[in-house]
């Protein structure tokens, strides 16, 4: 067994060793190859492989040009072949010394592709806040790698989000998916990166941009590998109904970015909803089935989900076009019978 463990550098040296201290304290770090990638840093890491030499196994990769952490990624699994993965960020760490061996051990023994653990994320107090294993970020999980490969899951090349395409693609091409109870990764907090950073005004521009964009590219893909349409739909319909509760939250807090935010969904909507309103398998009665179980997911109560919207589903739907095309469905569908 060799665990290959992804760091995306850039300018990463005040924290980095922070995290190779947490792999070298690993049960399993004997089976560990660290690598490195070097995404055109100011200077180097020879020193951080040096310095490590008698306890980690540390690969180097230089990236020529700056390309974001997807493209680092990508390229650290192009350039390794243990049999299984796992992505760091370099100011982050492992939550524990079992952390690697418990997610290992679950490999084996539920014959898993993909095993995600819970996570704790740091705040600016201090404080931590637990979060249970979900699909949106990368780290606290382990990937076979034959997996990947065998279904040619690639990172997309996008600066923001670019996690939750890759297991959006890659969660549904496979089952095989085994969430633990055990916490096996700490998201520490640091003003400076990027999603902290002014007032973690990434989440209302760039970062929801990057989730549409890398949504509508997820959807693409399954639909290339032609997986089932029914469970493409149901995607695409959890997505529509998410963005609508995120443009919400980004005219209550960023209203500088609402403009931006319909433009993006509208390119969502286009791509990935059009179609099937068109095709007919787009009825209202199934969009509101599945806002129903979103609003659940968003509000802690359903008395939450009825508070006061600046935008009613309905009416983002009609900004959208929705109402249009189901028109525009019903005059072809009368016309051909």
């Amino acid at each position: 067994m060799v665990i290959d463990i992804i760091i995306p550098c850039f300018n990463a040296h005040k924290t980095l060793d922070r995290l190779l201290a947490s792999i070298a304290m690993q049960t399993v770090k004997d089976d560990c190859v660290v690598y490195l990638v070097d995404d055109c840093s100011e200077k180097g890491y020879e020193e951080f492989r040096q310095r490590w030499l008698d306890l980690l196994n540390i690969e180097i990769i230089e990236l020529p040009v700056n390309s974001g952490p997807g493209a680092a990624r990508q390229a650290g699994l192009d350039e390794s072949d243990g049999d299984y993965v796992v992505f760091c960020d370099a100011d982050d760490t492992l939550a524990t010394a079992h952390a690697l061996e418990i997610m290992a051990k679950t490999m084996v023994r539920e014959k898993a592709d993909i095993v995600s653990g819970r996570f704790v994320e740091e705040l600016d107090d201090g404080s931590f806040l637990p979060h249970n294993s979900n699909l949106v970020w990368v780290f606290g999980k382990m990937y076979r790698r034959r997996t990947i490969e065998r279904f040619l899951v690639r990172f997309n090349d996008t600066r923001a989000n670019e996690d939750v395409g890759f297991n959006t693609v890659l969660s549904n091409l496979t089952d095989r998916i085994a969430n633990i109870p055990q916490t096996v990764y700490t998201w520490h907090f640091s003003p400076s990166t990027i999603t902290r950073k002014n007032n973690g005004e990434y989440t209302w521009s760039s970062g929801h941009k990057g989730y549409v964009v890398n949504m509508t590219w997820a959807i693409g893909e399954l639909q290339q590998r032609n997986v089932n349409k029914e469970i493409i739909r149901n995607l695409a319909t959890t997505v529509l109904c998410r963005l609508y509760f995120m443009h919400e939250n980004i005219s209550e807090y960023a209203m500088w970015n609402v403009e931006m935010s319909l433009e993006s969904i509208q390119t969502f909507y286009n791509a990935c909803i059009r179609p099937f309103v068109l095709d007919g398998a787009m009825h209202f009665s199934y969009i509101a089935e599945t806002y129903k179980k979103v609003a659940k997911e968003t509000y802690k109560s359903e008395n939450d989900a009825e508070i006061m919207h600046k935008l009613t589903f309905r009416e983002y739907l009609k900004k959208l076009g929705y109402y249009d095309d189901l028109k525009t469905m019903e005059m072809n569908y009368g016309n051909n019978t």
